[in-house]
């Protein structure tokens, strides 16, 4: 599958850089006729909040854009349709998570990776490009052979090679590697939340349970998809809490619920406008941002927002959610509730 170049596209998901254009001539990228079609899609979606400053990120989708223009009219057999590699900065003190992979049936592939966070903390503006620009090299290591030959691979890490060393004013030497991979570790059992669905030709249904540790019930919500539901508490008093949920777990079980695995989550990105004059209060802003994804989602039965960042003129909350119709519903009713319906954008990153 080839297209032409969409300028708007390719920046769509991140910060569209002032000046892209001039940047991108001046890496040789727009030399010669700008009607070849591209290849793939690149996006590039850092999630390390406020220690990801503004002039990185840039950096970071100016090199993804370069390298889908330099590679546009270039031969290709792959089904790699759009990449989209998300370096994570996470402070360890709040949590892991795992770097993950999706393959999508239709060319989409999506790549997460964790970047060291202390060594981000001590690098250098100028080290700090070299580690996203590895960091995408890595993710292009990681596409699965069944959506990127090794030709079309071999051609993609040459033209990220090139364009970076331009980019940073000095070679880029590329480690050759896929990198370290980081396991998340297994959640705390009082923390953890049970999902299950039950999908019908007439009904969509949610069934999901957690215990509460500041009072050590146990809460059973249920519902149908996309409204509130009810709950059910199982004090801590009750006989065998733990056999007792284990029977409740059962019984769903029985009735067609299961797990939805996360790679069948869509992926879905809110964005809302900021005034860059502000940015004294744009953390706030942001976490406000992702608990009220959190909220709209959460008690709905649809999904749960993964965290969030900003850049540009944007500040972005990243969902999981496994009816993407549905959410972007609740996601807009509950945007307009509060405010933010004129402005708002959600965006499916599952295209």
């Amino acid at each position: 599958m080839t297209r032409l170049v969409d300028r708007k596209r390719l920046a769509r998901y991140g910060d569209a850089p002032p000046g892209a254009d001039e940047r991108l001539r001046a890496v040789g990228a727009l030399d010669g006729p700008q009607d070849r079609p591209a290849v793939f899609a690149f996006y590039v979606m850092i999630f390390g909040g406020p220690d990801v400053p503004h002039d990185a990120r840039e950096f970071a989708h100016s090199l993804a854009e370069a390298v889908v223009v330099t590679l546009r009219g270039a031969p290709w057999s792959s089904k790699l349709d759009s990449l989209t590699i998300s370096p994570i900065l996470l402070n360890p003190s709040i949590g892991v998570q795992a770097d993950r992979a999706t393959h999508s049936r239709n060319g989409n592939v999506g790549i997460d990776i964790n970047l060291d966070f202390a060594d981000w903390m001590r690098a250098s503006d100028a080290e700090r490009r070299r580690r996203l620009a590895q960091c995408l090299a890595w993710g292009v290591r990681r596409i699965a052979p069944s959506h990127i030959g090794e030709a079309d691979r071999a051609r993609v890490l040459e033209a990220l090679q090139g364009v970076a060393t331009r980019l940073l004013h000095q070679a880029f030497v590329d480690d050759g590697t896929s990198g370290p991979v980081t396991h998340a570790p297994p959640p705390e059992p009082q923390a953890r939340v049970l999902k299950l669905y039950r999908v019908t030709p007439d009904s969509k249904e949610y069934w999901e349970t957690w215990r509460d540790p500041a009072t050590g019930s146990h809460l059973i919500h249920t519902g149908k998809l996309g409204t509130r539901g009810r709950v059910r508490t199982l004090g801590p008093q009750t006989s065998n809490p733990a056999a007792t949920m284990a029977r409740e777990e059962a019984g769903a079980r029985a009735a067609g619920f299961c797990e939805i695995a996360i790679e069948d989550h869509s992926r879905l990105v809110v964005e809302l406008p900021f005034d860059p004059r502000t940015r004294k209060n744009l953390v706030t802003a942001r976490h406000r941002c992702e608990d009220l994804c959190n909220e709209a989602l959460g008690w709905s039965g649809l999904g749960h927002c993964d965290g969030g960042d900003s850049g540009g003129k944007a500040m972005r909350g990243y969902c999981f959610v496994v009816d993407y119709p549905l959410a972007a519903k609740v996601l807009r009713q509950a945007l307009d509730e509060h405010g933010f319906g004129a402005s708002s954008k959600i965006h499916d990153l599952s295209d």
